[in-house]
């Protein structure tokens, strides 16, 4: 009877582990957000609040490594969590800005003050929207352009994404509580 207990738990426990998309030690991330801009080839910086003060710049051999954001239709873009080697950290995309720096100018990075690269900032609030899932369904279905686009021309990012607020005043809305599955 103990046996047969057991093996009705383990039944129950699988199919909830399918049925719910239940995940132990998902670390994969994936992002769309919308720019006001193209910034995919610029370099960004990790500024504070007061935007004052860089908490992080790229090193050049980072932005040597640099993989683009996949560019989407009506100025969205795709990237997942591995593509921050420009810079841009999407944990904290609301306190990354990108320069007037582009990929190809990685070497002056050695060379600039963290006051003449923040003078070089060219938008301290760049997006206008920003999505973010560690959801496996919804990276396998969302990594498709194709399917993609569709679902952004269709206006139903939010139903497979976390839509993250943006707002310069509260502040980033990034901590690991708000990366929490839809």
């Amino acid at each position: 009877m103990k046996t047969f207990r057991c093996c009705i738990l383990l039944i129950i426990m699988a199919f909830c582990f399918v049925a719910c998309d239940f995940q132990i030690g998902v670390s994969h991330f994936l992002f769309i957000y919308k720019a006001k801009a193209d910034y995919s080839n610029q370099i960004f910086i990790f500024v504070d609040s007061t935007r004052s003060h860089i908490y992080r710049r790229p090193k050049k051999d980072e932005v040597k490594e640099y993989l683009k954001p996949i560019k989407l239709r009506d100025n969205y873009f795709m990237a997942d969590e591995v593509v921050n080697r420009n810079g841009w950290e999407p944990t904290f995309f609301c306190e990354c800005v990108p320069t007037s720096l582009t990929t190809d100018h990685a070497d002056a990075l050695d060379t600039l003050t963290d006051e003449q690269l923040l003078d070089l900032v060219v938008d301290f609030e760049p997006y206008l929207e920003f999505y973010s899932t560690n959801r496996l369904k919804s990276i396998k279905k969302m990594s498709n352009v194709d399917k993609c686009n569709k679902i952004i021309k269709d206006g139903k990012l939010s139903k497979y994404m976390k839509q993250k607020k943006i707002s310069s005043t509260q502040g980033c809305h990034t901590c690991p509580n708000c990366m929490e599955v839809k």
